[in-house]
């Protein structure tokens, strides 16, 4: 693995939990990832954001806590 998917691969990783991704791409680029640990809030995360460049460049993605049904509003806030 390349140092440049290392951090988007984070996301898959993250929580311990496979991850379940929306169909649909923001702007084509950029996949939108659920995660719902056990016991825990439904994390809606980025994968591909940390590709885009920022202008301190800095790598980020970006991840959003929502209780169940509140979906359609993370990706807003993505």
């Amino acid at each position: 693995m390349t140092a440049d998917e290392a951090f988007p691969m984070h996301v898959f990783d993250a929580f311990g939990v496979d991850p379940s991704m929306y169909p649909e791409l923001i702007g084509g680029a950029v996949r939108v990832i659920e995660k719902c640990p056990a016991n825990g809030p439904i994390t809606v995360m980025t994968a591909g954001v940390s590709r885009l460049p920022t202008d301190s460049g800095e790598r980020v993605e970006l991840a959003v806590e929502v209780l169940d049904g509140q979906q359609g509003a993370a990706q807003v806030a993505l």
